[in-house]
């Protein structure tokens, strides 16, 4: 088990995963960059963990603005070297309510977010935990990055592309006294997830999941998946299933968009 951090940014910390680690960490002593888009979600995160005891910085950012993320992030680092950094804004549309395809807008904003805006927030904060030899870098994929689901193909392919790249990056890094740790959750309880009415098996509340997320990161595990039933699925039984049976899996799972209210 490795020492608790006590700086810690995330980004994607308005809702979900995100303010439920932030708020797992706040306590006295600990520091806490939070990045998120949704500027009065992101106040009541922020207020909470300050409650908590937590030094707080808020940071409104869209993570695929390079310049943006990176320049917020690396001032925060010059005056407090983060310890640990949370990779986890994200976003997922889906098929559209007609039932056509996502478009290519849609296909590419979810990419960009996902991926690339993961890489924005990582990499400048990398160079420098390369110079002080310590760190810790977490990305925030998903277990839909071993299940694909044809209602989400971008979604899918951002969060596996993400996985790969983690899991690479954690091999070159191996020695340099950075740590790469990729998380692939199944269903948790978030705002992201709200258009959608669907099947959701072991839904996990975000309070859940970040206590399972600081477990796993303190043991340094690779891919942190869970909950565990479903990712051994995901991971070790889909692919020796028979495609046949990965049509009937889509059925169970296909969803639906949530009629609007109001």
């Amino acid at each position: 088990m490795s020492k608790a951090p006590s700086v810690i940014a995330i980004t994607g910390a308005s809702s979900g995963i995100g303010a439920a680690v932030a708020q797992y960490y706040a306590a006295p002593g600990r520091t806490l960059a939070l990045v998120g888009r949704h500027e009065e979600r992101l106040e009541q995160v922020a207020r909470t963990c300050r409650d908590k005891g937590a030094a707080v910085e808020k940071g409104t950012a869209d993570v695929r603005d390079r310049d943006a993320i990176g320049k917020w992030l690396l001032s925060f680092d010059a005056r407090t070297p983060i310890d640990l950094l949370l990779a986890n804004a994200g976003m997922l549309t889906g098929s559209l309510k007609d039932g056509s395809i996502e478009s290519l807008d849609q296909s590419t904003v979810q990419i960009e977010t996902n991926f690339i805006g993961a890489l924005n927030t990582a990499l400048p904060v990398l160079e420098r935990m390369i110079e002080r030899r310590r760190g810790q870098i977490a990305f925030t994929s998903s277990l839909a990055a071993f299940a694909s689901h044809p209602d989400w193909p971008a979604y899918c392919a951002s969060k596996a592309g993400l996985l790969v790249y983690a899991t690479s990056l954690r091999e070159r890094m191996r020695g340099s006294g950075v740590r790469i740790n990729t998380i692939c959750p199944g269903w948790v309880t978030a705002p992201i997830n709200d258009p959608f009415i669907m099947w959701r098996p072991m839904e996990m509340k975000p309070e859940a999941a970040a206590r399972v997320i600081a477990k796993g990161l303190a043991r340094d595990r690779a891919v942190i998946a869970f909950p565990q039933p479903l990712a051994f699925s995901s991971q070790h039984i889909m692919p020796l299933l028979p495609r046949i049976l990965h049509r009937l899996g889509y059925k169970a799972f296909k969803a639906k968009h949530r009629p609007q209210t109001g």
